[in-house]
């Protein structure tokens, strides 16, 4: 029984390290057949490599165990790169990076290149929100109960 205990306690830091520096974004390319057998809304988070608040928004996300749990559970998130070079599907369209922002990121944020950037869409794929900026997890909390899409 010792040796149980002994293993336990070895692994449970290991797999709390794990869970907390766990990626949990979805894949864009994914989402259209999940969406198809699951109905969520998205969340997505645009960010750039070189975007120092960018990465401030993405450390404060990864810090909050709350805020990470629902949007891991309720939503699907995706953070996207506004840079990237993949070609992705969405909502059965293609989209590639033809120059320095991606097709997709000008095809959902048209209005502005500035990151982060938040979109948040319903199932049906409507834009319900849209922000540019650093958003505080609490803050990001605040939007989701205000949309009341937390009870959905």
């Amino acid at each position: 029984m010792r040796i149980s205990r002994r293993i336990l306690m070895f692994l449970l830091p290991f797999y709390a390290f794990c869970y907390v520096n766990a990626q949990h974004s979805h894949n864009l390319n994914e989402i259209d057949n999940k969406l198809s057998q699951t109905p969520k809304y998205i969340i997505f988070e645009l960010y750039t490599d070189w975007c120092g608040v960018c990465a401030i928004q993405h450390k404060k996300i990864q810090k909050n165990e709350t805020l990470k749990f629902i949007l891991d559970e309720r939503f699907y998130y995706i953070r996207f790169d506004a840079e990237s070079k993949e070609t992705v599907v969405f909502n059965g369209h293609e989209f590639r990076n033809k120059d320095k922002i991606h097709d997709f990121a000008k095809a959902i944020l048209p209005e502005s290149n500035a990151f982060p950037a938040w979109i948040i869409m319903n199932p049906d794929l409507e834009i319900i929100f849209q922000y540019n900026g650093l958003l505080e997890p609490r803050e990001l909390e605040a939007v989701l109960l205000k949309l009341n899409i937390l009870n959905d």
